[in-house]
């Protein structure tokens, strides 16, 4: 073996600039449709050129970063997002507002305003570097009326320049604010060149790029206009090519910079928004949303169009761009201001699109996107809180009580984490909620069930630990604290009223290693059924009480899967697989399925062995399986012909590897990355590097090599190798290269009596390892001897 590295430590640190998060979660509902930026301008892309100014005001320096520049008596810019205004040098008609003055971002992009106004501008934006989703108000609204070349995390360098000037003679003159070799933030190897150019009497918006250099990082900038409301948007988005955008669907879209991946704009390239003539409807709303229907309403063209107005409905692709996506279109009148919309498909994003016609042209598209309900759930159903929190169709809220219900909120505590904070367990992910400090609470809600066939039941794990480990709660004996307490509730009238089914609290605490609960509803028969579970951790402060309440699992079925899923006897080819009985004890025994890939039932494709056993029995031994292989199972409960209950995942295994004679590993085909190895390697102990990193250099063979760190004994990585047949014959020899970072260290080498319990490392031999740099890497060997019977890996 050769090409082993050694490292003591090593540290990374990465800085990032003014970097903001922001996550929405809509299960269900509209967002708001464009506004007139977004319908009144037309797009255009012309060639031309590129024609730089060299007069007007220059702002800032060669190390501008992050300036605003809002006033002529102030060119170095600053930070206060107000003040009196750039001079355009005329009046320029902008979404419907007359502006003389703009203010300039460094950061690609401007707005306008009026000398007029105090302030007479308003550069704010939520962040600087994506102006166009900026959700800041202004006052007046219409000082947020906004242009962006290319809104980014931009930064001048050696030989950069920002400057304004109005060129030209009335009535034709355009105010120029240029760009002039920039950069991203920090980056290298950037030339950014552009322009926004207001043209008068027109009120044409041109963006015209020059030289437009890109490094090899990946980055994204804004591109087109800006209304009154974030929802107010016109803009450009590609991955691949400036030279053939396409428009933005969303206020985030964006264009990419990078090379290779993405072709810059050829110089002159220009971008141009024009007022159309042709002008779309306006306040474009959605109601009345069910699962398979919606009606959109609007206000009608001020153009009053001669003909009719065009619609499309889609679940994907621009308006006009064909069959795929297209899920209905027409016309109606042009003075009809509702379509309704049906056969649609629950829980989908649909995208409704209208237009006018003129007669000789069209209007653009005017868009509203909303999202269909979801339709009730058709037992059997399983959630096991895996993906997206909370899953598609379940809701969360904060207030409320069990007498009236959830009722809304904006802190929601329920989340996802391990089960009972143990990984790699047959649950997998569930849902939690830490219990702590004093009226803490909020609700989990289910979908809608249709359940008017009755017969149903309705199960799911349950446990309690403390807070963020596997150990029982601290405090109260292990119990739940006095005035701690979380209901699970049923509501048959969809959520009106709610029907306490069990109070788990200090008397009735889950169990630390868990439970499954189930309760018969078989007598409910409505349509509309929802549960909830609702916790809250009372007035009083009990002093430790931290824990943690998990959910698990949850199903509604009148068949009931097995449980606690487990794996046994795994070898090369074959392994046991186990389960607790169902409750329902069905009476055709339990199906099951062993794959490499693919869903439970989804057909033959990544489907290995399948089978089924009799009543009682909750074993299967599988053979045939193929050495190194990762694998999945599942079984699910057969309780009569017609009645089946969800599929049940196992935890998936690998099968183990053949033992071979001899072996050679130089890790450069395998990928590097954290926790990586190659095929039938392995690692354990308590350090989280032990993996192939790229980097190799002389005397290693690029581009690969291993990657080991401990640090003293707090840190211990160990690194097992392939099974060989022939440990005991001491026939062989182990080479390899190796260097550490650090002067004076060893690299241990031994085997493992259990390979599951760490303290069984028996050391064969401590071998001195070279250092610093790979540089000066040596060969090493190892004679093995003394190995007893029964241990086919040796370890470092």
């Amino acid at each position: 073996m050769r090409n082993f590295t050694f490292l003591q430590r090593e540290f990374s640190n990465t800085t990032v600039k003014s970097l903001f998060w922001l996550t929405w979660l809509l299960l269900f509902g509209i967002l708001p449709a464009k506004a007139q930026v977004a319908t009144n301008y037309g797009f255009s892309q012309l060639s031309g050129t590129f024609t730089p100014i060299t007069g007007g005001i220059l702002l800032g320096t060669e190390t501008t970063d992050d300036q605003r520049f809002l006033d002529p008596a102030v060119p170095a810019g600053g930070t206060v997002t107000t003040g009196v205004g750039l001079p355009i040098g005329f009046d320029f008609t902008f979404n419907g507002q007359v502006y003389n003055r703009v203010a300039v971002n460094a950061n690609g992009w401007i707005s306008f305003g009026n000398s007029s106004l105090t302030p007479a501008v308003n550069n704010a934006s939520t962040s600087a570097y994506t102006p166009l989703a900026s959700t800041t108000a202004t006052t007046p609204t219409h000082l947020r009326n906004r242009i962006s070349a290319l809104g980014a995390d931009l930064q001048a360098q050696s030989g950069a320049s920002l400057r304004i000037e109005t060129i030209g003679d009335a009535p034709n003159r355009v105010c120029v604010i240029q760009w002039l070799n920039y950069r991203r933030y920090l980056q290298t190897d950037h030339n950014l060149n552009f322009q926004i150019r207001l043209n008068e009497t027109t009120n044409i918006v041109d963006i015209v790029y020059g030289t437009m250099t890109f490094n090899s990082t990946s980055n994204t900038a804004h591109v087109g206009l800006g209304g009154s409301l974030a929802t107010d948007f016109n803009n450009r988005q590609t991955t691949t090519n400036w030279n053939s955008t396409s428009a933005g669907t969303t206020n985030t879209a964006s264009c990419t910079f990078v090379t290779p991946g993405a072709t810059p704009p050829v110089s002159g390239t220009t971008f141009r928004w024009a007022l159309q003539s042709c002008l779309s409807v306006s306040s474009l709303t959605a109601s009345n949303i069910t699962p398979n229907s919606a009606t959109v309403t609007w206000s009608l063209s001020t153009s009053n169009p001669s003909n009719d107005y065009q619609w499309e409905l889609r679940t994907s692709g621009q308006p006009g761009s064909g069959a795929t996506g297209l899920v209905n279109s027409g016309t109606v009148s042009n003075t009809t201001t509702t379509a309704n919309l049906s056969g649609l498909a629950p829980q989908t994003e649909h995208q409704f699109y209208i237009r006018s016609n003129c007669g000789s042209e069209f209007s653009s598209w005017a868009s509203l996107v909303f999202t269909t309900a979801c339709a009730p759930f058709v037992p059997p159903t399983l959630e096991t809180f895996t993906g997206t929190f909370p899953p598609i169709c379940w809701s969360r809220a904060q207030n409320g009580t069990p007498a009236t219900g959830p009722q809304g909120g904006t802190v929601f505590n329920w989340v996802t984490r391990d089960w009972r904070n143990t990984a790699n367990t047959s649950n997998g992910i569930s849902a939690v909620f830490n219990i702590f400090s004093t009226n803490r609470q909020g609700w989990l809600i289910t979908p809608t069930y249709n359940l008017s066939s009755g017969g149903f039941s309705v199960f799911y794990d349950v446990a309690v630990t403390d807070y963020f480990n596997a150990n029982p709660i601290e405090t109260d004996g292990g119990n739940m604290a006095i005035d701690d307490e979380v209901y699970f509730l049923m509501s048959v009238d969809d959520g009106v009223t709610w029907t306490t089914l069990e109070i788990f609290n200090q008397a009735n605490t889950p169990p630390t290693a868990g439970t499954t609960k189930t309760y018969d509803i078989s007598t409910v028969n409505s349509g509309t059924v929802k549960f909830a579970f609702f916790a809250t951790s009372g007035p009083a402060n009990v002093v430790n009480a931290d824990y943690d309440f998990f959910v698990d699992n949850f199903s509604v079925a009148s068949c009931l899967p097995p449980t606690s899923l487990i794996t046994s006897s795994l070898t090369n080819s074959s392994v046991n697989l186990n389960w607790t009985a169902s409750v329902s004890n069905p009476a055709d025994g339990y199906q099951w399925e062993v794959r490499t890939s693919g869903a439970a039932g989804s057909g033959t494709t990544g489907l290995v062995q399948s089978g089924s056993v009799g009543v009682g029995i909750t074993t299967v031994a599988i053979t045939g399986l193929t050495p190194s292989t990762a694998y999945q199972y599942y079984v699910r409960s057969v309780c009569s012909a017609t009645d089946n209950s969800v599929w049940i995942q196992g935890p998936n295994f690998t099968t183990l590897c053949d033992l071979v004679t001899e072996f050679s590993q130089n890790f450069d085909t395998t990928t590097a990355g954290t926790g990586i190895l190659p095929p039938c390697w392995s690692r354990s102990g308590s350090s989280t590097v032990a993996n192939v990193i790229g980097s190799a250099a002389a005397p290693f063979s690029a581009p690969n090599r291993l990657q080991m760190s401990a640090v003293f004994n707090s840190t211990v990585a160990y690194v097992l190798m392939p099974p060989v047949s022939n440990l005991q014959a001491e026939t062989h020899r182990l080479r390899f290269k190796a260097f550490a970072t650090t002067t004076g260290r060893n690299i241990d080498l031994g085997y493992f009596t259990d390979e599951s319990d760490l303290n069984t490392f028996v050391l064969l031999e401590s071998i001195p390892v070279p250092g610093t740099t790979q540089a000066i890497a040596e060969e090493l060997f190892a004679f093995p001897a003394g190995i007893p019977t029964g241990v086919s890996r040796l370890v470092f």
